[in-house]
């Protein structure tokens, strides 16, 4: 597939790396709608405008929501993307950037950003169904809240027969009432 979301006609001899997927998104992205700004590969002494389309490309690739995953994919496919801007970074620029992978992490250095993003899926997931556990402190705070509301003398809640049967506590909560407020009517 090509940037515009359409087949490339042009045989490829690259082999795509499937460890490492290209980001999906249904936005509209500048490289989709202005193909022409990340196609240049080199700037030209003579290309005032290349240089310019080149500013405008890095300059939407920073508000791009899949550009994180774009330079992953970049990089891992050099075959695939020597010429143009992909992720805000030149052909050079990605060149440097695999070096510097190479060094840091090895030959395999697709293997090893493929397992940890593998791993930061699989946290998020778990986090999603299984939140991590309450700290000491908030767990604190909310038996404090607890307490503090038991402590408040409120007024019990209006009986509601529509909404809920009495039952034998509520029963002994209106008598009670009701004996307080004959004992003060009296009193007076």
């Amino acid at each position: 597939m090509s940037r515009t979301g359409c087949p490339n006609t042009e045989p490829t001899t690259a082999v795509l790396d499937e460890r490492i997927p290209f980001p999906r998104t249904d936005a509209p992205l500048p490289c989709r709608t202005n193909p022409r700004w990340f196609s240049h590969d080199r700037i030209l002494p003579a290309q005032g405008q290349a240089q310019e389309d080149i500013t405008r490309a890095k300059q939407a690739c920073r508000s791009c929501p899949i550009a994180a995953g774009c330079l992953k994919w970049a990089l891992a496919h050099p075959g695939s993307t020597a010429v143009g801007v992909w992720a805000a970074t030149t052909a050079t620029e990605r060149g440097a950037l695999r070096r510097r992978l190479r060094e840091r992490l090895g030959e395999d250095w697709v293997e090893v950003v493929a397992r940890r993003d593998q791993a930061a899926r699989q946290r998020r997931r778990q986090e999603r169904w299984n939140p991590p556990p309450i700290q000491q402190s908030q767990q604190a705070q909310r038996a404090l809240s607890r307490l503090e509301l038991e402590l408040i003398p409120t007024r019990p809640a209006p009986y509601e027969p529509w909404r809920e049967p009495i039952t034998p506590a509520r029963a002994a909560a209106n008598h009670a009432a009701l004996t307080r407020a004959v004992a003060a009517k009296t009193a007076a």
